[in-house]
């Protein structure tokens, strides 16, 4: 929809960041939305779309998966790669 390439990852790396600190505290028994809303201080909602992702993930992937986006994040700043490559190889490795 042409959207610029730093905010696009800027927006993964927070719903990731979101779903890794969604599945932490599902693994350690915490499972009603509200809760779990209140304490990361987020909205109800995204926790419960987090809550049908994190079923999908191990603990592993998802922070496989924000390792790479943070690799990528650097490798934009350094002038590495272009954006738009970085992010298709990142989407197609997924």
């Amino acid at each position: 929809a042409g959207s610029h390439e730093l905010y696009i990852l800027t927006m993964l790396l927070g719903q990731s960041e979101l779903l890794i600190s969604v599945k932490d505290l599902y693994d350690t028994g915490e499972s009603d939305k509200s809760v779990i809303a209140a304490k990361l201080d987020v909205h109800p909602f995204k926790v419960q779309k987090a809550l049908a992702v994190i079923r999908k993930f191990s603990m592993e992937e998802l922070k496989k998966i924000f390792s790479s986006l943070v690799q990528i994040d650097r490798q934009i700043k350094t002038g590495y790669a272009k954006p738009e490559l970085l992010l298709d190889l990142f989407v197609a490795k997924l």
